[in-house]
């Protein structure tokens, strides 16, 4: 992977600008600011893009809310050729056909999006649901059972099935889909969901009230959740029926697949990370290196030994202002590898900005002993001695500065200044 360029003037100046504007929601400023990243070739050019189509799409749900739906496919359209056909974007494509009743063509673009990604069970089930939509129900019923024999640990195309059997109207074939949803995938709130409603529908309500308590368990913000099983719960007191309700944790349920594989794919290209440093500070920073630290994080819960990932965690938290966990990654990072020059620098820089001048001076030494007697790292170092009250310290490292580069200046003005 080849290392990124470094932004220019003039795309840090547009990148900025145009993430001002999506900051502060005036999309059509920002698609035109980030527009003229196009023809870039450094890191503003692969962001600049992506939030150039996520303002468009941003457009694009305005022009649907409107019911302006021939704005929106234009819009939709823009943003696919700007980040590519990803999932989001295709639904809502076929969400626009879906909500101007065009469901001839919602159908039609979710048979060609079934042909490209055959392997995926999302894409069948959306196909199903177009086909039923379109009213071909025996059509998207055999898509299903299709989709459910090749995806059989795929909870969610059991729930459609469920779905499509309770708007049948039978309720018992959809109670039964609904459990072997929750059989194929135990974290599927919503297949717990849908089999408490239709075993409420059927008058279990215990079954009812025990599935409400599994997706709460799975959703502990929903307040909904929680008054549906409350009321669920006294229903089934009052026939006799006695249930021990745990209260929710308010936390995320399970990890998330795509973080994991982000963080694989950092692990191995540290140049992903020098490609997010290189950009220029913008409203965003918050938000894109707090994921690019929690990447880091499951990707150093993977690799605890890699130094490397240390050192762009480290990085990272003093890109966020968050000095002292930079200082933590940083000393990990060279305990792992005490030769790792890079990391000592790092970790002297963070430690001088904190007022710890001779432990900065420590790393800087230890940078040298490990192969970095250049010049710029002797002027560190004599910097710091002279700062700190030691300039006979400051002389000989400022002397080997000006030995190893004799052009450098700033070592020799700080030499003079010492012999004044």
């Amino acid at each position: 992977m080849r290392r990124p360029d470094r932004p220019s003037a003039e795309g840090i100046r547009h990148y900025t600008r145009g993430m001002e504007y999506y900051c502060r929601r005036l999309h059509r400023q920002a698609v035109a600011e980030l527009a003229r990243l196009r023809t870039r070739k450094d890191p503003t050019e692969k962001m600049g893009r992506y939030y150039e189509g996520m303002s468009l799409r941003a457009l694009g749900l305005e022009a649907m809310s409107k019911g302006d739906f021939q704005a929106a496919e234009a819009h939709f359209r823009s943003a696919i050729e700007r980040i590519g056909p990803s999932t989001d974007l295709a639904d809502y494509l076929a969400a626009i056909y879906a909500c101007a009743h065009r469901f001839d063509r919602c159908a039609r673009q979710a048979e060609r999006a079934a042909e490209l990604r055959k392997d995926d069970p999302a894409t069948a089930g959306r196909l199903a649901a177009a086909q039923w939509q379109e009213g071909r129900k025996t059509e998207a019923i055999m898509t299903l059972r299709a989709a459910i024999r090749r995806f059989q640990q795929d909870g969610n195309l059991r729930v459609q099935m469920g779905l499509f059997q309770a708007a049948e109207g039978d309720l018992a074939a959809a109670q039964q889909s609904f459990r072997q949803a929750v059989q194929a995938d135990c974290s599927n709130a919503e297949a717990h969901y849908y089999l408490a409603l239709a075993s409420q529908a059927r008058q279990d309500v215990v079954e009812a009230a025990r599935e409400l308590q599994r997706t709460l368990e799975l959703r502990p913000a929903d307040l909904t959740l929680a008054y549906q099983l409350a009321k669920t719960a006294r229903a089934a007191g009052e026939q006799g029926a006695r249930l021990v309700l745990r209260p929710a944790e308010m936390r995320p349920a399970g990890g998330s697949s795509q973080l994991d594989q982000l963080a694989r794919y950092v692990a191995a290209e540290g140049d992903f990370v020098e490609a997010f440093l290189a950009l220029p500070e913008s409203p965003i920073d918050g938000e894109l290196f707090g994921l690019l630290n929690s990447v880091l994080e499951a990707a150093t819960g993977e690799h605890p030994g890699y130094a490397d990932l240390q050192f762009h965690r480290s990085r990272i938290c003093r890109r966020l202002g968050r000095t002292e966990e930079a200082i933590d990654h940083a000393r990990a990072a060279v305990a792992i590898n005490p030769r790792y020059i890079k990391a000592r620098i790092h970790l002297a820089d963070l430690l001088a900005e904190t007022g710890q001048t001779q432990g900065a001076v420590d790393q800087l030494r230890q940078a040298v002993s490990a192969g970095a007697d250049w010049a710029d790292v002797h002027c560190r170092i004599g910097k710091l001695l002279l700062a700190g009250g030691e300039p006979s310290g400051a002389r000989r490292h400022l002397e080997r500065a000006v030995q190893l580069n004799a052009g450098y200046a700033q070592a020799a003005r700080t030499l003079a200044l010492l012999a004044a």
